[in-house]
């Protein structure tokens, strides 16, 4: 079956938030978000896949990210173990001041007790393709466009006292390439420019994370 999680201010939960939210992150071309780990196959010296631990180059405390260009959002220690199996996927509800931007989404397995953060899984979706990659449209500036985000498929038990975290940035280089978030057509990119993107949450723009449950096991 699948588990929805919805995003909110509260972090990830399975109660939908009653009143609106927006999450607000900078997306630097200039700077990208790094890529630690992950679906990699090959890339060295350049990355190296696999899990990481992510609580010194990611870090979260009380909920917040350590960085202005990463967005995180994390359950409550979980009271039963959930077992994934599957696709994952983020129902995301995005607006930016660019016509065009990516969003990267990332699970984590976050560890009690001062433990690791563990990566899963990841995707991004360029969003002037949020229609299919047969349509090339622009966002619209400062209006919340729904865009689903697909990660690669994963299999894992998150243990009792766990709790899952779902990470979203504009970029994820150089497992992916960057996006100059110019909207110019493809092969033409122009000069790189910053964009500030924008996670809205709440009864009209239901921003989610699908997960596979397999079992659910005390």
């Amino acid at each position: 079956k699948e588990q929805v999680l919805s995003l909110g201010p509260e972090g990830l939960g399975e109660r939908a938030p009653s009143a609106p939210s927006a999450h607000t992150f900078i997306s630097d071309p200039h700077l990208p978000v790094p890529t630690l780990g992950g679906a990699i196959n090959s890339g060295e010296p350049v990355m190296t896949g696999g899990m990481f631990d992510h609580t010194t180059l990611f870090p979260v405390a009380g909920g917040e990210s350590g960085r202005a260009d990463v967005l995180s959002f994390l359950t409550a220690p979980l009271a039963d173990a959930l077992v994934i199996a599957g696709p994952v996927s983020a129902h995301l509800w995005v607006s930016a001041d660019v016509a065009d931007c990516d969003v990267t989404i990332k699970l984590i397995d976050v560890y009690p007790d001062d433990g690791p953060a563990l990566n899963l899984c990841d995707g991004i979706l360029r969003l002037r393709f949020r229609d299919g990659f047969d349509q090339d449209a622009p966002l619209p500036r400062g209006v919340p466009a729904k865009a689903v985000v697909e990660a690669f498929p994963t299999a894992k038990r998150f243990a009792k006292g766990h709790r899952i975290r779902l990470d979203i940035a504009g970029s994820n280089f150089p497992h992916f390439d960057i996006n100059p978030q110019t909207g110019a057509p493809l092969g033409h990119p122009g000069r790189r420019q910053m964009g500030t993107i924008t996670i809205h949450t709440g009864p009209d723009t239901p921003s989610t994370l699908l997960l596979p449950v397999m079992e659910v096991a005390a």
